[in-house]
């Protein structure tokens, strides 16, 4: 972070990151991701699902996480975060074996939920079914299988596009903030 933070302080070049708070003091556009996680838990607690499971990569989602333990610990839910890369099944099926209700799952990403969710299938399990999961990123793909995925819907397509204004706005020396806020919504689909 250090070696990336010195290395984009000193070309001038403008750059815009995606996510927001990706780099201290650089222009960044994206979710307010902490409240936007609260409010996609309290979606997965609102449909009576009170053991709950974070799954994340290990790096890079920390305001997600925190925003997951918050809605959590206010509903007083069971709950663990899986931070890992692909070495969650043991813990994953651990969590849902302690469980005597249905577990409901968030995923740090729509990939991730793709990645339980076939896992989940070939153990015979079924989302939506046996267990309600929810991802983050609104990839298409998950929008066209079947069950159609719930996801949060971070707005690519408007942030690129503000990304883009504002780096044209940059290059003609204009200032800009150094963060901007993109609009979310929960896509409901069928697994929760």
């Amino acid at each position: 972070s250090e070696v990336l933070e010195g290395f984009f302080n000193n070309i001038d070049i403008p750059c815009v990151f995606l996510g927001r708070d990706v780099l201290p003091g650089a222009t960044c556009i994206g979710v307010d991701e902490k409240p936007c996680t609260v409010e996609a838990t309290e979606y997965i607690i609102s449909k009576g699902y009170r053991d709950i499971l974070f799954v994340s990569p290990p790096f890079g989602h920390e305001k997600r996480i925190e925003g997951f333990i918050e809605a959590a610990e206010n509903k007083k839910c069971r709950y663990k975060v899986l931070e890992c890369s692909g070495l969650y099944s043991e813990a994953l099926l651990s969590f849902m074996a302690e469980s005597d209700k249905k577990v409901g799952i968030l995923c740090s990403g729509d990939a991730y939920a793709g990645e339980v969710m076939h896992y989940l299938h070939n153990k015979g399990f079924r989302a939506g079914r046996d267990y309600g999961i929810m991802g983050y990123d609104r990839i298409e793909l998950y929008q066209t299988i079947t069950p159609q995925l719930t996801t949060v819907d971070n707005n690519v397509s408007l942030m690129g596009k503000k990304a883009a204004t504002l780096i044209l706005k940059m290059i003609r020396g204009k200032a800009v903030d150094k963060a901007t806020n993109i609009p979310y919504t929960i896509v409901k689909g069928q697994t929760i």
